[in-house]
C-alpha cells in the first residue's frame, strides 16, 4: 500500500512563473523507483522517486501519454529549460530496460513524435555514453549525422568536454548544446530557440524540420510498461 503526502517544491520555480501557480510534489511511501511504479489512477504531476541505490529526485511524471508511466528527462521551449541531468538519468536507466519518446512542436502548433525502443546512458566514467535504437514514429529518424553515423554509441559532449568524432570542430559549440554528438547530430533537441534561422544551433529534428521548432520534450519509461 502506498501512503502519500503533498508538498510544495521550489525546484520547478520556472514552471510556477509560467503558469503563475504552485507546483505540487506528491511524495509516496515507500518511494517508487520510477514513474511506472505509481498506483493505477495516479495523476500526471511532479513526484519524488528514488532509484535502487540512488538518490531521491523530483520528476515530472506523465501518466497519460502513450499509456503513461513516463518521466520527463528534458524539456526545452522558448521560455523554459529543464533537465534532470545525466547522473540522475543513469541511476534510473540502469534499473531496467527503457524506451524513450521525443515530442516535438513547431511554430504552427503541429506536433510529431519519435519513439526509440532502447535507451541507456552509462555513468560518468564512460562520458555518459548513449545507447539508443529501434525507431518508430512520425518525425523520421534523426539520431544520425550528415555522414549517416548514428548517435547510438556516442559520448556526451559539452563546451569544455569535446567527446564528439568531428575532427574539424566542436559540435557542442557549433550547435550550442550538450549532447551525444557524432559529427554534429541531426537532432539538436536542446539547442537555442530560433524561429527562422540557418544556424545549426537552433532546435531541429532534420528529418522533420530544420527550423521553426518551438518545443522539444524527452520522456523515458520501462520497455515492458
Amino acid at each position: 500500500m502506498y501512503v502519500f503526502t503533498v508538498q510544495v517544491k521550489d525546484v520547478y520555480t520556472k514552471l510556477n512563473k509560467l503558469n503563475q501557480s504552485f507546483v505540487i510534489a506528491i511524495v509516496f511511501s515507500p518511494t517508487p523507483t520510477d514513474c511506472s511504479e505509481f498506483p493505477p489512477g495516479t495523476c500526471t504531476g511532479v513526484y519524488t522517486i528514488q532509484p535502487e541505490n540512488g538518490p531521491n529526485m523530483i520528476l515530472f511524471c506523465d501518466m497519460n501519454t502513450d499509456g503513461g508511466g513516463e518521466f520527463e528527462t528534458l524539456i526545452f521551449c522558448k521560455l523554459l529549460s529543464i533537465s534532470i541531468g545525466n547522473d540522475n538519468l543513469y541511476y534510473i536507466l540502469r534499473q531496467n530496460s527503457y524506451q524513450v519518446r521525443f515530442d516535438l512542436e513547431e511554430v504552427n502548433s503541429s506536433t510529431a513524435y519519435a519513439v526509440y525502443d532502447t535507451i541507456y546512458v552509462a555513468d560518468e566514467s564512460t562520458n555518459y555514453q548513449l545507447t539508443i535504437n529501434g525507431y518508430s514514429g512520425t518525425v523520421g529518424d534523426s539520431m544520425i549525422d550528415v555522414k549517416n553515423i548514428p548517435t547510438d554509441g556516442m559520448m556526451f559532449s559539452t563546451r569544455d568536454r569535446d567527446n564528439d568524432i568531428n575532427p574539424s570542430k566542436m559540435c557542442s559549440i557549433t550547435q550550442k548544446s550538450g549532447w551525444c554528438h557524432p559529427r554534429c547530430t541531426h537532432a539538436n533537441i536542446n539547442g537555442l530557440f530560433m524561429i527562422e534561422s540557418d544556424s545549426k544551433a537552433h532546435f531541429q529534428w532534420k528529418s522533420w524540420r530544420k527550423d521553426g521548432i518551438t518545443k522539444t520534450r524527452m520522456m523515458d519509461k520501462p520497455s515492458n510498461y
